[in-house]
């Protein structure tokens, strides 16, 4: 299922999804401009983060200046640079960081994530996160 995120059914699909599940951690791969995270942002629980990974760093620079000209509160979206495969030592530690040991060793895992970078890295990564740990 092919989706841009923007005004429309799938967006509210999306956002209702959210909402009634009220995930904690959400992991986005690929941010582009920010706009997907920040109407996720508006959806979840206050205690709720939003873990970006962005390879391009234009990207996370263009991304981290909208989230906070939006005003959105600061680690609620943390856009670490980089791919999957590079930065999950350092979500580990983020999540360890932000949600103490229910998220940490064995326990570290992520409630939702939302694919919307490289395609063709859709595969490797589904099956990097499905190796991971309770995930």
């Amino acid at each position: 299922w092919m989706m841009n995120v923007g005004d429309g059914a799938k967006t509210e699909a999306l956002e209702g999804v959210l909402r009634s599940e009220k995930p904690s951690v959400v992991l986005e791969l690929g941010g582009y401009c920010g706009y997907s995270a920040l109407r996720m942002s508006e959806c979840l629980p206050s205690h709720s983060r939003i873990y970006t990974i962005e390879p391009h760093p234009c990207c996370v620079a263009i991304a981290s200046a909208i989230h906070a000209y939006a005003g959105v509160p600061s680690g609620r979206i943390q856009i670490l640079n980089g791919t999957l495969k590079s930065m999950l030592p350092i979500l580990r530690e983020r999540l360890t960081r932000d949600f103490g040991p229910e998220r940490s060793g064995e326990n570290c895992r992520v409630d939702v994530v939302f694919l919307d970078h490289d395609k063709s890295a859709y595969l490797s990564d589904f099956l990097l996160l499905n190796n991971e740990p309770n995930n």
